[in-house]
């Protein structure tokens, strides 16, 4: 394989720029009020205009293809780059599990939350938690290349390990089984979302740029 060839795929995760673009260009455009804290990113992906059952905030994408569109693409960099990836730097089981996690936002990204709400959350599984966890081993393995970028993907997949179990254990005492307390769980249900997405494609950002920009050695 060629040194260009090599690099693909860190051009491929640098790329998932293109998440954290179209996001701001499709929530800009809603003519409904848009919380950071209470709407879930894939809000702005609803094909259908509603108002949520859950706390009654309001749902109004109009350039939701734009942001099923990014998903989807979110999905296929992550998962070819995890496959393009030589495995002596991130392992193999950080690539699958990565590859795997690339798969979860492509189903996110077929699947609306209004059209199949369980395969919809069975894809943002996939990614929470089995991207993450190849995320936080890719990050380990690749401080052996690139130390700070390495480190630094590492520490993005353990906090969003970490917020995943935040939301997991707040959907089953306060959301699944309905009570007093659920709309309060959900009036932040968008804020740890984000905490556990954001470090997920940022990761593979910082390993990207990593890997496509050496660091400066010093010696004597």
């Amino acid at each position: 394989m060629t040194r260009a060839g090599t690099k693909l795929w860190a051009l491929l995760w640098t790329a998932q720029l293109q998440f954290f673009i179209v996001y701001e260009v499709v929530a800009s455009a809603w003519q409904v009020p848009f919380d950071w804290k209470r709407n879930a990113i894939s809000d702005l992906a609803a094909a259908e205009c509603y108002t949520s059952q859950g706390d009654g905030h309001p749902v109004c994408s109009p350039w939701h293809l734009a942001m099923g569109g990014s998903f989807l693409l979110t999905g296929a960099l992550m998962a070819a780059g995890a496959l393009l990836a030589p495995g002596a730097l991130f392992g193999k089981a950080a690539k699958s599990l990565l590859a795997v996690g690339g798969i979860g936002f492509l189903i996110v990204g077929l699947t609306p939350r209004l059209s199949d709400s369980g395969l919809h959350m069975t894809g943002a599984l996939l990614t929470m938690v089995f991207g993450n966890i190849g995320l936080l081993l890719a990050g380990w393995s690749a401080r052996r290349s690139f130390r700070a970028a390495g480190l630094a993907a590492a520490l993005c997949g353990l906090v969003a390990l970490i917020a995943t179990a935040t939301m997991v254990v707040t959907q089953l005492i306060w959301v699944i089984p309905p009570g007093p307390d659920t709309a309060w769980a959900l009036s932040w249900f968008g804020l740890i979302e984000r905490i556990v997405v954001y470090p997920t494609i940022v990761g593979m950002i910082v390993l990207g740029a990593g890997a496509l920009v050496p660091e400066r050695r010093t010696g004597r």
